[in-house]
């Protein structure tokens, strides 16, 4: 802040050129003539009248004028030595000396409002358009010529300007043809304006500017009709400009105060508070996540800092095309949950399901850590149900409030052992968090290639699939013949697209420019595996198959089990009754082959009872042994052996139940637990007669009780039975 001097006050010593010095932020030019007036009419000080003026003692100037050190002295007597000095006051500093040059003129210190007004049009003037700044310095250049011609003596002042002009205007100046190629012509008084504004802007060229187009942006709108017309443009259900002007007249009409701008103006204004202010018209009528997705300022994250597996992102996705859906046999748009690494931007595992569940999930997360060959450190997940369920984590319901943190008592903290340290969850509607959603997008290209396409929204619908369009649909049915891709194809195509994804450069503004995620993932898990402690966090395969398998509850049939439509065959489901026993079935989709097993485990899904492989019995032959190819009488026979061998078990068994005394064995067991009604009327005497009474107990109690007794024995002696 610049604080106006005043003598007396100390004053900074500064250098400068003393014909043209900045004097309260304002330019002060003296001429030569001027500062020869000063010089001999009022420029000389005395010593105490330097010392004032210069902020300094008087002792001091004293002792600079014994060193010599001002040039412009002089005696006050030159016949007489004794006299003192007087001193020029171009010896002062700057500001002192320009304080100096106003008291002379007459000229009063500016206050600070002037000086701050002065600041103002300054930087008003600073901010001149570029288009508009050449135009000033044009005028200025003939401003210059104008006022070199008019200061003749030939004619009469006004003769001289119009004189001026006329040849200006006919191209009589040959040292001007460059800016008449901008003004064509001018007359005096337009000139003698120019000349006003530039000495009100002390002679700078940027104050003949042209004024023109320094409105620009401006609205005349009142403060009510501000308010009225804010008040339903940030309205939540989205009114159009038309709605929100129509409301807010009738409100200032309802009001007394009747719109006084048109509505174009109102339109004008809304634009520009929508330019202006966009975070609140967005937060208002968008949400918050608009406001997140547009304005607040993102945060970049350094994937140099981490090394492949440290951080595993994982989401879903449904498939913008049909497929065959393995458990319904229907076409569906199933669901893609994909595992990926953040480091280098490389899918290492995914999995297929109807909906997005914990069994999917699961699986993709065994594939990752397959592809991986070892357990990741963190896993980044989507913060929908399935991603937080309790087979997972255990984490209790959020709206009960009983814990706060995570405990990893699920899934998870069966994997810490091997190095695993955390699941967290994204920030809800929050897509910036998670880089697999930028992946999504790019794999739209490879929705496309399937012949079953359906389009990636309701506008991109593809023509088959809107009404009315038969022909479309009349040409899918012949390009596909009514056939839908199964699991096993996308699967395989799917590989296919990946790998094309992974060895492609990455664009000049990706993390890695250049490179291709491929070339990232196997330098960085190059460098895992030769960290110390990489050995233990690696994980058996046949523990990652039971830990995160997809799973199913089904019963048994027939010594066999229904699954995707298919059988599946293990002698060890024989004998159990029909539908009345579930067991945990546990499988994996994507198998490079198909699902040609499925392990079936008992209804805890703790204890593995046996794997069941595809029903060879199925798809026998009709007439192997006449029409059949040897092949078939093959397959026929091997049915009809272990179709023989499994009756001729159980029949042996069956017939071990049945051998000799088995009948006395029972009926003297059934002697030794159930006593005659005899024993029971003697005994119900006896304590009759022993305690007078009936002991409590009612004789058709007794019982009671004791036919309950024979019964809870037979039951446990038959239960005895059945499990040998």
């Amino acid at each position: 802040m610049i604080i106006p001097f005043n003598p007396g006050e100390k004053v900074g010593q500064y250098s400068g050129n003393i014909s043209g010095n900045v004097v309260f932020g304002c330019l002060i030019t003296l001429n030569e003539q001027e500062l020869g007036e000063l010089r001999v009419n009022g420029g000389w000080l005395s010593v105490s009248q330097f010392a004032q003026w210069s902020g300094n003692p008087e002792r001091t100037i004293k002792d600079r004028l014994k060193k010599q050190k001002y040039a412009n002295l002089q005696r006050v007597d030159e016949s007489d030595r004794r006299r003192p000095y007087q001193i020029n006051f171009t010896a002062l500093p700057d500001q002192a000396r320009e304080a100096f040059v106003r008291q002379i003129r007459g000229i009063k210190p500016m206050t600070p409002e002037e000086i701050e007004e002065r600041n103002r049009a300054f930087r008003a003037r600073t901010a001149t358009a570029g288009h508009n700044q050449k135009k000033a310095y044009t005028r200025h250049s003939i401003l210059k010529l104008y006022r070199q011609f008019i200061a003749g003596d030939r004619g009469g002042l006004i003769d001289r300007k119009a004189a001026f002009c006329e040849r200006y205007n006919r191209g009589g100046f040959l040292e001007l043809e460059d800016e008449r190629k901008a003004i064509a012509s001018v007359s005096w008084k337009t000139l003698d304006r120019w000349q006003k504004d530039l000495d009100a802007a002390e002679g700078d060229p940027l104050g003949v500017a042209p004024k023109y187009g320094t409105s620009k942006g401006l609205v005349m709108v009142s403060m009510a009709e501000g308010e009225a017309l804010l008040k339903y443009a940030l309205f939540a259900n989205k009114l159009t400009y038309a709605e929100i002007i129509d409301y807010a007249k009738k409100d200032l009409k309802n009001a007394g105060y009747p719109a006084r701008c048109s509505d174009e103006t109102m339109y004008r204004y809304l634009r520009k508070h929508l330019v202006n202010n966009g975070y609140i018209h967005d937060t208002m009528r968008d949400g918050e996540k608009a406001l997140n997705d547009r304005y607040l300022p993102s945060i970049e994250r350094d994937r140099n800092k981490i090394e492949v597996g440290d951080k595993l992102v994982a989401d879903g996705h449904t498939f913008n095309f049909t497929m065959l859906d393995p458990i319904s046999g229907r076409p569906k748009r199933m669901t893609l949950v994909m595992v990926f690494d953040f480091r280098s931007g490389m899918p290492v595992g995914w999995d297929f399901a109807p909906s997005e569940n914990t069994a999917v999930i699961a699986s993709a997360y065994r594939r990752a850590i397959k592809t991986l060959g070892f357990v990741p450190r963190l896993f980044y997940v989507d913060n929908g149900r399935a991603f937080t369920g309790k087979y997972f984590t255990k984490v209790p319901d959020a709206a009960r409030n009983v814990v706060q943190e995570k405990d990893l008592s699920g899934l998870f903290s069966r994997l810490k052992p091997y190095g695993f340290i955390e699941c967290v969850n994204a920030l809800p509607y929050h897509g910036q968090s998670k880089p697999i959603e930028r992946y999504f997008g790019t794999m739209h290209s490879f929705e496309k290639r399937l012949p079953t396409y359906v389009g990636n929204s309701i506008e991109n619908r593809v023509a088959s699939e809107r009404r009315n369009e038969k022909l479309h649909r009349d040409l899918r049915e012949r390009m596909t013949g009514g056939a839908q891709p199964t699991v096993t194809e996308v699967n395989a195509l799917l590989i296919e697209w990946v790998m094309e994804y992974a060895q492609k450069p990455a664009s000049k503004s990706a993390f890695y420019p250049g490179r291709t995620p491929l070339e990232v993932y196997e330098e960085s898990i190059e460098r895992v595996r030769i960290t110390e402690g990489f050995e233990n966090r690696q994980i058996a395969e046949h523990d990652l198959l039971w830990l995160m398998m997809g799973e199913v509850k089904r019963s048994a049939r027939n010594s066999k089990i229904k699954l995707f439509g298919r059988h599946f065959y293990a002698p060890e489901l024989f004998g159990y009754r029909p539908g009345e026993k579930d067991f945990v079935v546990k499988y994996d989709l994507l198998d490079e082959d198909g699902v040609h097993q499925v392990y079936v485990f008992d209804e805890s899904g703790q204890e593995l009872i046996c794997t069941a492989q595809d029903d060879f019995m199925t798809g026998i032959h009709p007439a192997a042994r006449t029409l059949g190819s040897a092949e078939d009488q093959r397959r026929l026979g091997e049915a009809i052996d272990e179709q023989s061998a499994i009756k001729k078990a159980a029949k042996s068994i069956a017939k071990s139940f049945i051998g000799k005394g088995y009948y006395d064995a029972i009926a003297a067991e059934e002697a030794r637990v159930v006593p005659s009604m005899r024993q029971i009327e003697d005994r119900q005497r006896m304590v009759v007669e022993k305690t007078g009474t009936d002991g409590g107990r009612s004789r058709q109690a007794e019982l009671e009780a004791l036919n309950e007794k024979i019964m809870a024995r037979k039951l446990a002696r038959y239960r005895e039975e059945d499990e040998w």
